[in-house]
């Protein structure tokens, strides 16, 4: 959220010449944002032209691509991830695919990115890589042992 404010002060400062006012995005709602989708709603969706927020989610969603997708895709997926919910029509569609391999794997935890990093317990030496390199690794061994 910090980083997401530093961005539209940023962008006002640098292309807006610091007008607070604009009419490009909504500086007052986006300083004073306390969630992610608050500053989605005020910079994201009207500097993209977007209505707001659900309809940046609802055009920007990888769903709407599924039927290009010809090559070998692997989802993966926390079911306790803030930002990416995949409904049961949405997990029904992927878990019928045809087109192409899908490979779609959802953790019960994990949340937003949580599969990419590792953190070692106390007094182990050696890391164990995390979840997702891990399965990405085993998904592009069976794609590549199927051609």
């Amino acid at each position: 959220l910090k980083s997401m404010k530093k961005k539209v002060q940023y962008l006002v400062d640098t292309y807006l010449d610091g007008d607070t006012t604009t009419s490009v995005l909504n500086y007052k709602m986006a300083m004073n944002a306390t969630t992610i989708p608050e500053v989605e709603d005020a910079m994201i969706a009207p500097l993209y032209g977007f209505k707001d927020k659900l309809d940046y989610y609802d055009q920007s969603a990888a769903l709407n691509e599924m039927d290009r997708t010809a090559v070998p895709t692997f989802i993966l997926n926390a079911a306790d991830d803030p930002f990416f919910q995949f409904d049961e029509k949405a997990k029904k569609l992927m878990l019928n695919w045809k087109k192409a391999p899908l490979t779609f794997v959802e953790t019960e935890h994990g949340g937003h990115l949580g599969h990419m990093f590792q953190m070692m317990d106390q007094g182990e030496e050696i890391p164990v890589s995390s979840f997702a390199p891990m399965e990405m690794a085993r998904f592009l061994g069976h794609v590549q042992q199927q051609q």
